[in-house]
C-alpha cells in the first residue's frame, strides 16, 4: 500500500466507503469518480490509504477494497460520521505521536516566551490528559536517551527528529488533518487544551496495528509479549543485567509512536504498555517467521506458544484463507507459561496503575469474503447447502452478504445465481412455498413487501437470524433506496427465470422450477431477527 500523504477532506474518505458498499468490485478509476476526481488521478489513492490506515477500509487479498465493520458503522452514524473519522485516526499511533509532538512542542515554545504563560498552560493539559506528565517524559527518554540537554535543544530535537513509523502515514497527511483541527490562529493555551483533549479521549481508544507494519519478527514477538503482560496489569523483563534483542524491539516500537513505559531496577527493565492494541495479522506467515527468528534464544518457547495457540484459533474459510481470534487472556496464560528467566518473563510494575481499562485484541485473517465473491475466485460454493450446515449448527457463515444494485444487475443461470445471491435465495425460496409463506409477498405503492416489512429488510432479517453478516449501512434507514433495492431484486429473479408473476390468487410472485425448493425447504421455518434501532 502507498504512503498516504494527502488527505485532508474527511467527506471523500467516507466516500470511499459508501462507494465500497454500492460496489463491491469497484475500480481506482470507479472510486476517482465517486470522489469527483478524473479517472487517473493520484490524489485519490491517498483517501482511499487514509480510509484503510484508520481501519475503515480492507482490501482483500483478491485486491477488492471492502469497508470493515468499524467503517461500515461509521457510515450508519450519519451526521456525526466526520467526527467517527477523527475517532479512528486518533486510534493510529502514528497520530497519537504527532499530537504528543505538537503538545510538546507548544508546551516549549511556550516556555521560551513567558513562564507564567506556561505554567497556565501546563496547568490546563495535566487537568485535561493527566497521563500527559508520565507520556513527556516517557518522550524525552526517547529523544534523548543520555539526558543532558535543556528545553531548547529537546524543542530542536522534537522539530528535527524522524521517528520510525508503524504505518506508512507521512508528515504531510498528519499536519493536514492535524491542521483542520488545531488552528494556527489559535492561542497557545487554546490550542494545547484542545490537543490534550484528544490526546485524553485517544487514551480510552485500542491502538490500531496491522502486522504488516512491523519490519522484524521480534517486533511482532515484543509485542504479543506486551499485549499480553498488559492484560494481567503487568510489564515484561526486557533487560536483564544489560540490553537484549527484545529491548531493541521495544525501543523500535517505542520510536514508532507506541506508548510504552520504562521501570528501572538496577539491572532489571521492565518495559509496560500503557494503551490497549487492537492487532490484526493477515495471516499466519508473521507467526511463523517469529517463531523462526527465536530459535536457540531465551525467547524460543514463548514464540513457538503464540505460533501453536494461532493454529488452534484459525479455520480455513471456504475462500482459502484461514481465519480466527485470539482471546487476550487466553494469549498470557499461553506466554506466562513459557516465560524464562531472562528477557521475555512477565513482572508486576507500578505503570500498572495508567494502563485504561480498554481490552485489546488480536484478529488474524483478512476480511469475510461476499458470496458473490467465491464465483470469481473459482471456488464452488452454495449458499443454500451453506445456509442449511449453518442453521443446523454444523457450520459458521462462510460469508458475508450484500445486496447492492451492482448485484442485483448481474446475470446469470439460476443456478449459479442462486449459489452466490443469498437474498435472492432465500426470496426464490418464499415464492416457491406457494399456500404459505408466497402469500406474504405483496406489491404496494411503497414498494415490495414480505410480510408487511419491506423486502430488502425482511431478507436481511432472515440473513441475521441464521447469523450471517450482513451489510446494510449503503441502505437502511433510507426507506427509498431500500424500496428500489427490493424492486431491483424482483426485477433480476424475473429477469433470469427464477420468479414468475403469481396466478392471480393470493401469492403476488411464484416460481417456474421447483427443483432447488425441496432440498432447501427447511430454511422456510428461519424465524426472522429483530433489527435494533440505528
Amino acid at each position: 500500500m502507498r504512503t498516504v500523504s494527502k488527505g485532508s477532506d474527511p467527506g471523500k474518505a467516507l466516500r470511499c466507503l459508501a462507494q465500497a458498499l454500492r460496489n463491491p468490485y469497484s475500480t481506482l478509476a470507479e472510486m476517482n469518480q465517486a470522489m469527483n476526481y478524473v479517472d487517473h488521478s493520484d490524489v485519490g489513492p491517498h483517501y482511499l490509504g487514509t480510509a484503510r490506515l484508520a481501519g475503515l477500509l480492507d482490501e482483500s487479498p483478491t485486491g477488492w477494497l471492502r469497508p470493515t465493520a468499524a467503517g461500515r458503522a461509521l457510515l450508519a452514524e450519519g451526521d456525526v460520521a466526520t467526527e467517527g473519522l477523527w475517532r479512528a485516526l486518533l486510534a493510529l499511533p502514528a497520530y497519537q505521536r504527532y499530537l504528543c509532538h505538537s503538545l510538546l512542542e507548544t508546551l516549549l515554545t511556550a516556555r521560551v516566551k513567558r513562564l507564567p504563560v506556561t505554567n497556565q498552560i501546563e496547568a490546563s493539559i495535566y487537568e485535561i490528559f493527566p497521563g500527559f506528565r508520565a507520556r513527556a517524559v516517557s518522550l524525552s527518554e526517547i529523544l534523548a536517551p543520555n539526558g543532558g540537554f535543556g528545553d531548547r535543544d529537546l524543542l530542536n530535537r522534537v522539530l528535527q527528529t524522524k521517528f520510525l513509523p508503524l504505518e506508512p502515514l507521512s508528515t504531510d497527511a498528519l499536519r493536514d488533518w492535524f491542521g483542520q483541527r488545531h488552528r494556527a490562529r489559535w492561542t497557545d493555551l487554546t490550542r494545547a487544551a484542545e490537543i490534550a483533549t484528544d490526546l485524553a479521549e485517544a487514551a480510552q481508544l485500542p491502538v490500531r496495528l496491522d502486522a504488516e507494519w512491523l519490519d522484524e519478527p521480534l517486533t511482532l514477538h515484543a509485542l504479543l509479549l506486551l499485549m499480553a503482560a498488559r492484560q494481567r496489569g503487568q510489564g515484561v523483563v526486557v533487560t536483564r543485567g544489560g540490553p537484549s534483542a527484545l529491548s531493541l524491539a521495544v525501543e523500535q516500537l517505542r520510536r514508532g509512536g507506541m506508548d510504552i513505559r520504562l521501570e528501572r531496577r538496577g539491572g532489571v527493565t521492565v518495559a509496560a504498555l500503557v494503551p490497549a492494541v487492537a492487532l490484526t495479522v493477515r495471516d499466519l506467515a508473521p507467526f511463523e517467521r517469529m517463531a523462526v527468528a527465536a530459535r536457540r534464544s531465551p525467547r524460543a518457547e514463548s514464540a513457538e506458544a503464540a505460533l501453536a495457540l494461532a493454529h488452534e484459533r484459525v479455520a480455513m474459510g471456504v475462500d482459502g484463507n484461514a481465519r480466527g481470534a485470539i482471546e487476550i487472556e487466553d494469549l498470557a496464560e499461553r506466554l506466562a507459561a513459557a516465560a524464562t528467566e531472562a528477557a521475555g518473563e512477565f513482572a508486576t510494575t507500578a505503570i500498572a496503575d495508567e494502563m485504561p481499562l480498554t481490552a485489546s485484541s488480536l484478529v488474524i485473517g483478512p476480511p469475510l469474503p461476499l458470496a458473490s465473491d467465491l464465483p470469481l475466485l473459482g471456488r464452488a460454493y452454495r449458499f443454500l447447502d451453506e445456509a442449511l450446515r449453518v442453521k443446523a449448527r454444523a457450520a459458521s457463515p462462510g460469508v458475508a452478504t450484500l445486496l447492492a444494485a451492482s448485484l442485483t444487475a448481474e446475470q446469470g443461470q439460476p443456478d449459479a445465481l442462486l449459489a452466490a445471491h443469498p437474498h435472492l435465495a432465500l426470496l426464490y425460496l418464499i415464492a416457491t412455498d406457494v399456500g404459505s409463506q408466497a402469500e406474504l409477498l405483496a406489491r404496494r405503492a411503497n414498494g415490495w413487501l414480505l410480510d408487511g416489512r419491506p423486502l430488502a429488510l425482511a431478507l436481511d432479517d432472515r440473513l441475521l437470524a441464521l447469523g450471517y453478516e450482513v451489510w446494510d449501512e449503503g441502505y437502511a434507514g433510507n426507506a427509498d433506496e431500500t424500496r428500489r433495492l427490493g424492486e431491483r431484486l424482483v426485477e433480476q429473479g424475473l429477469r433470469v427465470g427464477l420468479l414468475c408473476e403469481g396466478d392471480g390468487g393470493a401469492a403476488s410472485l411464484g416460481t417456474r422450477d421447483s427443483r432447488w425448493y425441496y432440498a432447501a425447504y427447511d430454511l422456510l421455518s428461519i424465524i426472522p431477527a429483530g433489527r435494533s434501532a440505528r
